[in-house]
């Protein structure tokens, strides 16, 4: 359910994309949700143990990135997804095998960025993390625009020596420091920047070692500068 009142930022024409950990995905207008009552307005229908994991504002032109904990993923544009009223199901954003499940929902405009001012290099990666700590970060670009409801295409190979996927974010240029911390509570930052690029089908490089036997990554998070202060 929904029970808070919508922001002021955001635009009477823009979309709320939702994205299940099964892989449901959903687009309302923004406007459907102008009038929450006190004990909340149904968002989304849910089928069986699924949960609702991201919500994100779009702009009615957006790309969506699907990331899944076997490291598959799928990009599609979000008018793939027909706008429907608060009280339905969705449909499949991408299919998903055996206990397989989402990890990461990210939106962003089609258009690659460009930098009026040539002393600043812009880019859009995709930065991933697995159970083991390691990880890379590789170009947008090589994730072709897709159908939506596919099985998609490695964004890593995943293997024992890496473990599953633990984490996926878009960073930027200005993305500064990556926060990874484990299920035992040991914490790393690292400069993003340090973070090689890498092509899509391969494995990384070891970003974190573990202080414990049986420790693994739980958690990751892009933080600026002045949140770090």
């Amino acid at each position: 359910k929904s029970i808070l009142p919508l922001p002021k930022q955001i635009e009477k024409n823009s979309y709320l994309f939702f994205t299940t950990k099964a892989g449901v995905i959903k687009r309302t207008a923004v406007t459907k949700y102008e009038n929450i009552k006190s004990n909340g307005l149904m968002a989304i229908k849910l089928q069986g143990n699924d949960s609702l994991v991201w919500v994100n504002q779009t702009s009615g032109s957006d790309h969506i990135l699907l990331v899944s904990k076997e490291g598959k993923s799928i990009r599609f544009r979000e008018t793939d997804v027909r706008p429907t009223d608060r009280d339905t199901q969705g449909v499949r954003g991408i299919l998903l095998k055996n206990d397989d499940y989402v990890i990461s929902m990210e939106s962003f405009g089609a258009e690659e960025p460009v930098s009026k001012d040539k002393r600043v290099k812009m880019f859009r990666d995709l930065l991933i993390v697995t159970e083991n700590g390691m990880g890379k970060r590789t170009p947008l670009p090589e994730y072709p625009v897709q159908n939506r409801s596919g099985q998609g295409l490695k964004v890593c190979e995943t293997t024992d020596k890496t473990g599953k996927l633990s984490g996926a974010l878009l960073v930027d240029q200005d993305s500064e420091v990556l926060l990874i911390t484990t299920s035992q509570g040991q914490a790393i930052k690292l400069p993003i920047k340090n973070i090689p690029r890498l092509g899509r089908a391969t494995q990384g490089v070891i970003l974190m070692r573990f202080a414990k036997a049986g420790d693994s990554v739980a958690a990751v998070t892009s933080v600026s500068d002045s949140e770090e202060e």
